[in-house]
């Protein structure tokens, strides 16, 4: 199994994102604002998925549970 195996998918925080702040353009620059993470670190999560301890973290400071943005995946890969 690769490493990048377990990350989750981009597309289930800007989802959640985009429900929970009620936003219809979910970029880069406004993930990275709201996540505290850096524009290149967004674009990588993008390009590879979040890594799981990453997710774990980025949910609590969101205020979630990683079950919460990823329901499906978080379960699967604990």
């Amino acid at each position: 199994m690769k490493r990048t195996d377990r990350n989750l998918p981009y597309a289930g925080l800007v989802e959640w994102l985009q429900r929970t702040h009620d936003l219809r353009y979910t970029g880069y620059g406004t993930v990275a604002g709201l996540t505290g993470m850096s524009y290149g670190g967004v674009k990588r999560w993008h390009q590879t998925g979040i890594p799981m301890w990453t997710a774990d973290r980025l949910a609590i400071k969101l205020g979630a549970h990683p079950a919460d943005i990823w329901p499906k995946e978080w379960w699967e890969r604990t």
